[in-house]
């Protein structure tokens, strides 16, 4: 007897038994983690999708009807649910089950603090998958690669239009996006602290575009008269290096015209130009 007449015997022998006959020759199907891939990616969320590797080694065809899940960060659950994906894997076959989740990275890091440190978070996902006439435990772990916070940095600080009422103090900055997608930012406000004593503070105009694994520039002009420069006007005049701490929050467009506020902050010491 040929493997195909074997095969439709098995079939409707299994269809004359009826459901509980069905479930005493169906085998359970081998469920395998193989990858967290990442659909799309910005600095505040990730579309992901779980992936894994079914194998069904009966000689009928198995639909998904339906996946229960939980998934946990560090311990910590972030969502439950279920999930319908309408995958048949066939008779002695394999194919791929497609869990598409949406990560919002200050939730998966736990704030906005830990995501400014963290580079990476643990989870884990289980659950159970329902084939209908059996089911299937569903476990996975692993490790999810937050993106990196733009570095921001002053390059030097320029002395510009001195005359009789003050000096304009022009800030020369660079930011730098260490991650692999583009970095759309509605600028920064900013105080700048120099030698110890708060001088200026503004908004930048205009946004940043910056590509993937990129840099932009960026200059900050601030007009200041010599009564709120005091002792610092001495300092900058006679010194080639100043001390200069900056603190900025970064604005971020979101959806529905809404922005998000992240803290950056950078000190040293900078040349006068």
């Amino acid at each position: 007897m040929s493997a195909l007449r074997l095969n439709l015997v098995v079939v409707l022998v299994l269809l004359a038994s009826g459901c509980a006959g069905l479930k005493k020759y169906v085998r359970p199907p081998e469920v395998g983690f193989r990858d967290l891939r990442v659909v799309s990616a910005s600095l505040l969320q990730s579309d992901v999708a779980f992936e894994f590797q079914v194998d069904n080694p009966n000689p009928v065809g198995l639909p998904v009807r339906g996946l229960r899940y939980q998934l946990d960060f560090d311990g910590r659950k972030f969502l439950s649910g279920t999930a319908h994906e309408g995958l048949e894997v066939p008779a002695r076959g394999s194919g791929v089950l497609r869990l598409p989740v949406t990560l919002d990275h200050k939730r998966v890091a736990a704030g906005l603090r830990t995501l400014v440190k963290q580079r990476r978070v643990a989870w884990t996902l289980k659950g159970e998958i329902d084939f209908g006439l059996v089911r299937v435990p569903l476990k996975a772990s692993g490790h999810f690669s937050l993106p990196q916070l733009p570095r921001l940095s002053v390059t030097g600080l320029s002395l510009r239009d001195i005359d009789l009422r003050g000096v304009t103090l022009r800030l020369h900055l660079r930011v730098d996006n260490p991650n692999a997608f583009a970095l759309p930012l509605q600028g920064l406000q900013y105080r700048a602290i120099i030698a110890g004593k708060p001088v200026v503070k503004g908004r930048s105009q205009g946004g940043l575009n910056i590509a993937a694994a990129g840099s932009s520039r960026l200059t900050l002009d601030n007009r200041v008269s010599f009564r709120d420069l005091g002792g610092v006007w001495q300092t900058l005049r006679s010194q080639s290096r100043v001390p200069l701490r900056l603190e900025s929050q970064l604005r971020l467009p979101l959806p529905g015209g809404r922005q998000e506020t992240l803290p950056l902050e950078w000190s040293g010491t900078v040349p006068l130009r």
